[in-house]
């Protein structure tokens, strides 16, 4: 039998929302996109989960109940370990307000709830890298 390549593993998503149903919203979304997930309530289960698990981006709610998401990023952006980590904020009101809290902290993007499916995709796949930035054989250029 002849040795072929594996095919890299799935790119592993965190997504975190204190709301269960928008959570596992996104949850089907991405898996339906071929994504893994892992799933957070709230921003100290984040940073705890984080490090043990090394997600490749994270789907963040802007305003969680516990720690806030702004704050929760700029703690990963301090620690060398998470600091790559992309994360992409999601929110029901997206205004320059929480555009220029994302981009303050570190957030890779903002995206406005409900979600889209194709959009979430392909911002996903835009912050990953190649293999795993590409859909159907089109390369997603990197946004900047």
């Amino acid at each position: 039998m002849p040795n072929t390549p594996s095919l890299p593993a799935a790119p592993v998503v965190l997504v975190v929302d204190d709301h269960c149903l928008l959570r596992r919203l996104a949850t089907d979304l991405l898996a339906f996109e071929g994504f893994r997930t892992i799933e957070a309530a709230c921003g100290q289960e984040v940073l705890d989960l984080v490090n043990d698990h090394q997600p490749d981006v994270i789907l963040m709610d802007l305003y969680l109940p516990d720690v806030a998401g702004v704050e929760v990023c700029r703690r990963l952006k301090e620690n060398h370990k998470t600091a790559p980590i992309p994360v992409i904020f999601t929110t029901v009101e997206q205004s320059q307000k929480s555009q220029a809290l994302s981009r303050k902290v570190g957030g890779s993007d903002v995206m406005q709830k409900p979600l889209d499916r194709r959009s979430l995709s392909l911002r996903i796949r835009a912050l990953l890298p190649h293999p795993f930035n590409s859909v159907q054989g089109l390369m997603i250029p990197a946004v900047s």
